[in-house]
């Protein structure tokens, strides 16, 4: 996967730094590799395509992420010039900046991955219908403490008890 890309390009990264210091440590010579390091070079230049193949075949997996794959063939393109730098041994310190850029890139191409591995899923329910026991009565009921309230409203404060006794009684005979 993502990570086993990310430790691969790592290695990578650490052999091309001791090539770039070893052919720093040597000046002198005509800039032509010797066979030793040409065959380094050349292994090299094979790890790192196959490290971009794998990358593309993990693309692929991925699938129509257009942001993701556009960045994946980004990365693709920076492992190209990398290796070209190392086939051509021009391994400087920009081809250094670019390995450690890849490297940053692949971690957060994981990051991202594990993250959408875990996220949850937001499940859609269907909606409950709830049946109501009796409507009419429901409708009945409020309608009889709505007139309770207004016939309270109604009477005014300064009556008497013995007066607001008989205008509930009337109330209550007018509504039967």
């Amino acid at each position: 996967g993502m990570q086993d890309l990310r430790q691969m390009q790592e290695q990578m990264n650490k052999m091309l730094e001791q090539l770039r210091e070893g052919h720093q440590q040597m000046p002198g010579e005509s800039g032509k590799p010797s066979m030793g390091m040409s065959e380094q070079l050349a292994r090299m230049a094979a790890e790192q395509e196959a490290i971009r193949k794998r990358l593309g075949e993990l693309k692929n997996q991925l699938g129509g992420d257009g942001e993701s794959t556009g960045e994946l063939d980004e990365l693709m393109r920076e492992m190209e010039r990398t290796e070209l730098d190392i086939v051509t041994n021009r391994i400087s310190r920009q081809t250094h900046l670019r390995q450690q850029k890849i490297v940053t890139r692949l971690l957060e191409h994981e990051k991202a991955l594990m993250e959408r591995e875990q996220e949850e899923r937001r499940v859609g329910e269907t909606a409950k219908f709830y049946e109501y026991s009796n409507p009419k009565e429901f409708f009945e009921y409020n309608r009889n403490t709505n007139r309770a309230i207004d016939m309270l409203k109604s009477l005014p404060p300064e009556f008497k008890p013995y007066y607001k006794s008989l205008v509930e009684l009337y109330f209550l005979n007018v509504q039967e």
